[in-house]
């Protein structure tokens, strides 16, 4: 029963982000924007589908009741994104209708990929697993990073040092513990974290009033540009760190 509970939540949640993420896109006109949104929805949920929910008949239910149920909603309190566009009241009223079943489709075709992937023959499979390894700590890392942005980014909003300069720490703090945990490809940490933190402080300055804008451009971007080189001095001497400590720890062995 506690199985079934915990994978009905996982799944609900999913299932949230998935209808969040799509209702939120309407509102967005940066194509790169929408693109890196919906990349980071497939990779969490392909990551989910690998460890914790495999039943097709969890992402059905859950699909086909909070898909209809958040959209519907959502366009009750805000249709704005249909004002104003030809046919735009029948495009509405489909939503509730086919979202759940385009999100299910695609979700299914997710997990039957993982299925049969994991019917190959065993040694097939033992040649495939480096690389599933490698594509699961990749994707846990664009998660992370994704995260690690968005709060940096809210942090340049509130524009206050001490709140800025404790949250720094606090990050850099926990990035040493997430790369002691997943260790991942150095040059991958760093390349990842330069494109997701641009594409969330341009995404979130979209959305300011342009007076604001203006103002955060000329004062805060300098503070993104300073974000940039901490991290990446940061994620330079993690790998050096973390490198030298194997080293010294294979040599300990023999």
């Amino acid at each position: 029963m506690k199985i079934i509970i915990v994978n009905v939540a996982v799944a609900s949640g999913v299932q949230v982000i998935w209808t969040f993420g799509y209702m939120f896109s309407l509102y967005i006109y940066n194509k790169t924007t929408t693109y890196n949104l919906f990349l980071f929805i497939i990779f969490f949920t392909i990551l989910i589908m690998y460890k914790i929910v495999r039943i097709l008949s969890y992402w059905l239910v859950t699909g086909c009741i909070i898909t209809p149920i958040l959209s519907f909603v959502w366009l009750q309190i805000d249709n704005s994104p249909f004002r104003d566009i030809p046919f735009g009241g029948i495009g509405e009223g489909l939503t509730p209708i086919f979202l759940p079943i385009f999100f299910v489709c695609f979700q299914a075709s997710i997990l039957m990929a993982i299925k049969i992937q994991n019917l190959l023959p065993h040694d097939k499979q033992k040649e495939k697993q480096a690389l599933k390894i490698t594509v699961i700590q990749d994707i846990k890392i664009l998660c992370f990073q994704v995260l690690l942005s968005m709060v940096l980014a809210g942090v340049l909003i509130l524009n206050n040092l001490f709140v800025s300069y404790l949250i720094i720490t606090l990050s850099l703090y926990i990035l040493f513990i997430i790369r002691k945990k997943i260790s991942g490809n150095g040059i991958f940490w760093i390349i990842s974290w330069i494109i997701i933190f641009d594409q969330t402080m341009t995404m979130i300055f979209q959305y300011f009033p342009e007076e604001a804008r203006r103002y955060l451009e000329v004062t805060q971007r300098k503070f993104e540009i300073w974000y940039l080189i901490i991290f990446i001095v940061y994620h330079i001497l993690l790998t050096n760190f973390f490198k030298l400590k194997a080293e010294r720890g294979k040599s300990q062995n023999y």
